[in-house]
């Protein structure tokens, strides 16, 4: 599927307002930000575990596993963690977007769903980081790799 073939998701009868279809990231682009050997075109945040990312990942690619986000208590409930923790870790993975042409943020992972989970945790602290955008390459590792 390319950018072509999608359109606005239909919702209650009525457009969903929270569906851009410019969020969506293709292999072809994933392809040309792993080519691009300057300013890369957007930040792409790998979610996946470090081994896996490890085992194989885009050049370029940051690896911030979703589960830096995560807490899990001793009763296995898992909650997101507070808004000053998840700017730490944003701080500690080094993104910057004055090395990047646009404001953006890609998330990916194996299959597309733990990106979600990833993009969910920093939704509400992107902007100040200087990143206006978010993004989701939902054929992630398993199309790429």
């Amino acid at each position: 599927m390319d950018a072509a073939h999608l359109k606005a998701v239909e919702h209650d009868g009525g457009e969903h307002k929270d569906f851009d279809s410019k969020r969506f990231r293709f292999l072809n682009e994933i392809q040309a930000f792993e080519a691009e050997k300057g300013t890369k075109p957007f930040v792409l945040l790998d979610a996946r575990p470090p081994k896996d990312f490890e085992n194989g990942h885009v050049d370029g690619a940051v690896n911030l596993p979703f589960t830096k986000f995560i807490n899990v208590s001793d009763d296995k409930i898992k909650t997101l963690k507070p808004k000053s923790e998840r700017i730490e870790i944003l701080k500690s993975a080094g993104l910057d977007p004055k090395s990047v042409a646009t404001n953006e943020i890609v998330a990916m992972c194996q299959t597309g769903v733990t990106a979600t989970v990833l993009l969910g945790a920093i939704h509400d602290i992107h902007r100040e980081f200087g990143f206006d955008n978010l993004g989701l390459y939902d054929g992630s590792w398993g199309e790429y790799g």
